[in-house]
């Protein structure tokens, strides 16, 4: 399948789960991201706000604030997709493309090096840590050059087993992706 055939599949198979299976899959990802990876190790975390078929991110980011972990979440400068700051009780208004960040005061944007770890959405994952996303390159664009840990949340059914993402230049992978059932680690693996 070509990359928009298994984007297409894939999305339609996730938004096909129900809310309340969404959500137990999604608890059961959490869990395993702060009980293999610690995630509230770090001094930073830039995590997507989900949407609706991904998996659910609030409880992540509940727990990096109760951690004292600082939270950046994404928004958008023009053509660009840039890390906020994340403060608990923060607004957040719909943006480009429907994706949800923070509003009201004037957001000074934090450089993405300077950042712990990111946690990347997918629509379609490999056992090697390859992605494919929505296919806008928002994530690929931060990602390239970072040095911090890098992660992904997937439902199982979500990793392809056995086959390979076919990476087209400008694509980055993961250290990490991480499931209900289990994580898969890059050659990087962790930090």
């Amino acid at each position: 399948m070509t990359k928009d055939e298994l984007r297409r599949s894939m999305l339609l198979r996730r938004e096909s789960m129900s809310p309340s299976e969404a959500a137990a899959h999604s608890a059961l990802i959490t869990a395993r991201l702060f009980e293999e990876l610690d995630f509230g190790r770090f001094a930073g975390v830039f995590v997507y706000i989900s949407m609706k078929g991904e998996p659910d991110t609030a409880g992540i980011i509940g727990i990096l604030i109760q951690s004292g972990v600082s939270v950046f979440v994404p928004g958008f400068a023009g053509e660009k997709m840039v890390p906020l700051p994340y403060l608990p009780g923060d607004r957040l208004v719909r943006g480009r493309f429907g994706v949800m960040e923070p509003c009201g005061k004037k957001r000074v944007r934090a450089d993405i090096s300077l950042i712990d770890a990111v946690i990347a959405p997918g629509v379609v994952f490999d056992e090697a840590c390859s992605r494919i996303g929505r296919g806008g390159g928002w994530y690929d664009r931060i990602l390239k050059g970072y040095k911090g840990f890098r992660a992904g949340l997937a439902f199982d059914f979500q990793v392809l087993k056995g086959e390979k993402i076919v990476k087209d230049p400008g694509d980055e992978a993961l250290d990490a992706v991480v499931s209900e059932s289990k994580t898969y680690f890059s050659r990087r693996g962790l930090p």
